[in-house]
């Protein structure tokens, strides 16, 4: 099993090699209806309670980025938002936390705790 550092470590350097923060570009990309954001995956995941019931929780991104195809890959595994933007050739993350380094979010660190895991 990865250590806390370790897993550190791969979630900074996910972030640094992988991602591309896109904010305005992808929001413009959106807005002049070169992107639909109908075609975002995830937005809406399913969560079991403690009741056994099923619960839709809608995500909301806050931030955008550019991501090379395989953290896509791994977002996607992950339930996190994301496109497989065929017009324009990009892959997009809908990060739906901000306020801190992308790195030290929870999607993020579970992807390198299983890449470190391997």
């Amino acid at each position: 099993m990865p250590s806390k550092k370790q897993i550190e470590e791969m979630a900074e350097k996910l972030i640094r090699n992988e991602a591309w923060m896109a904010s305005y570009v992808i929001a413009a990309l959106f807005d002049n209806n070169i992107l639909d954001y109908s075609d975002m995956e995830n937005l809406v995941i399913e969560e079991e309670l403690d009741s056994g019931e099923i619960e839709e929780i809608e995500q909301d991104p806050l931030e955008w980025y550019f991501v090379t195809k395989f953290l896509y890959e791994q977002l996607q595994k992950s339930g996190a938002p994301v496109m497989d933007a065929d017009e324009i050739n990009e892959y997009i993350w809908g990060r739906t936390t901000s306020g801190q380094s992308p790195a030290d979010d929870y999607v993020i660190e579970e992807i390198a705790e299983r890449i470190l895991s391997r």
